[in-house]
């Protein structure tokens, strides 16, 4: 059975890391029926994102890889040192976490990659973020580094010997770090000082922010998936993060399964449960969601496409599922 390991769009195509096949591209042309249109390449995919119409790839046996959907075919590549955890592009400039280090590739020329002077760093980290002139790296055992792009001057960082960060978002003015140990970690991304630590209901995977219309301005909700939340099973915790020193609880919804993540199509809410399957939400106001639809197979990672939601389901392979998709919830 393949596994896919992440997924992203380019154009009108979704394509997929599978740790047997390599990079497959799917096409959305007619999104309730994909179909398999490519195999790019064998290998390892540990991780890709997209360049506009490119994407850019992290392959535990080739490298870094560049490639052209609409034409099917790699057409840049350059070997890396170490194992790809994660990978992020910013400015056509392609930032690598591996067990041995931060690779840097410039991609401004794709057909031509070019290795660039690597992040001096410590680690191993597992995930990788950029935002204007830095790079985030993240260690899930405690560790943030703060390192500027260009690899110039005095590394910051933060640490919490009692945190598990499976993953971090970064939000201006804050980056927040879900933690396993039942908090939510917020930082200030100008000091990478903690501004707060907020006790979550149950072990936090992830915060995604989804931005509304609200009465008079736009209102902006923190959706923290979280397992173990409600009588033993799972869910979201919907967080108005005004004050992030006392950010107040506007909603609880509860899932069928252990909840790991989480993605927002329209007025759609898609939550990933990990063995127990994928469920649909139709928003239903200030923090409120109701359960719409449920889909069987193993779903890890979830994102949108369009209003549709694709759906990393590790050795099933892949779930692209439409609201009219799904049998009934519950």
């Amino acid at each position: 059975a393949n596994i896919v390991r992440d997924v992203a769009v380019s154009g009108d195509r979704l394509a997929i890391a599978d740790d047997l096949a390599g990079v497959r591209a799917m096409s959305l042309a007619i999104p309730a029926s994909p179909a398999v249109d490519a195999y790019l390449a064998g290998g390892d995919v540990q991780a890709l994102t997209a360049m506009g119409d490119l994407l850019v790839v992290a392959d535990a046996s080739f490298g870094l890889r560049v490639f052209d959907t609409a034409a099917r075919a790699v057409i840049g590549e350059i070997a890396i040192g170490g194992v790809p955890r994660d990978v992020a592009v910013i400015d056509s400039i392609a930032y690598l976490v591996t067990d041995g280090g931060v690779p840097v590739v410039d991609l401004r020329d794709p057909a031509s990659p070019a290795t660039l002077p690597s992040i001096p760093a410590g680690g191993p980290f597992d995930r990788v973020a950029v935002a204007g002139a830095f790079v985030y790296l993240l260690a899930s055992d405690g560790l943030l580094v703060e390192r500027r792009r260009d690899g110039t001057g005095v590394p910051r960082t933060f640490t919490a010997n009692s945190g598990f960060f499976p993953s971090l978002t970064l939000e201006d003015p804050h980056i927040y770090l879900a933690d396993r140990q039942g908090s939510l970690f917020i930082l200030n991304r100008s000091s990478l000082q903690l501004a707060s630590i907020v006790a979550m209901g149950a072990s936090a995977e992830h915060i995604a922010f989804r931005r509304t219309d609200g009465p008079f301005v736009p209102v902006t909700r923190g959706w923290v998936v979280e397992s173990g939340l409600i009588n033993g099973g799972a869910g979201l915790e919907v967080y108005d993060f005004s004050s992030i020193i006392f950010p107040q609880l506007v909603g609880t919804v509860a899932c069928l399964g252990n909840a790991v993540d989480v993605a927002f199509a329209g007025a759609f809410m898609a939550v990933a449960e990990g063995n127990d399957g994928c469920e649909i939400f139709e928003l239903a106001g200030e923090g409120a969601a109701r359960p719409v639809g449920y889909y069987p197979e193993t779903s890890w990672r979830v994102t949108a496409v369009g209003d549709r939601f694709a759906v990393a389901a590790g050795a099933s392979g892949l779930l692209l599922i439409g609201f009219d998709d799904c049998f009934s919830a519950r």
